[in-house]
């Protein structure tokens, strides 16, 4: 997994998204993982993703593999997301900075605007 890095700015590998907007359906914990650690790579990406793909974290926590609506939906909106990524550009420090934090039972995220 890579990303792309240009001089002013920080992008997603193309070529690695096309892979999980391919990705038709999760079949198993094998899949589910699989997704969860690529998608997770890209995190910085997608706003509030902790809260996002919770649902296919909790999946992979239990001891009876089992796909429910709420992990179908995630895996979806993953994918959308991913669709659409935003180009991340270096700070302009003449300019103020907000602070904006995620956070989910297990994780805490936090994005510097």
């Amino acid at each position: 997994m890579r990303y792309i890095i240009c001089e002013d700015s920080i992008k997603v590998d193309e070529e690695k998204v096309e892979d999980i907007k391919d990705w038709l359906i999760l079949k198993n914990i094998h899949d589910v993982c699989s997704f969860h650690g690529l998608a997770s790579f890209y995190r910085r990406f997608i706003q509030n993703f902790s809260s996002i793909i919770a649902p296919i974290t909790e999946c992979m926590k239990r001891e009876n593999f089992q796909l429910i609506d709420a992990t179908n939906r995630s895996f979806i909106l993953i994918k959308e997301k991913l669709s659409f990524v935003p180009i991340l550009i270096l700070s302009n420090f003449d300019k103020l900075f907000e602070v904006e934090c995620d956070a989910s039972i297990i994780r805490i995220g936090v994005v510097l605007s």
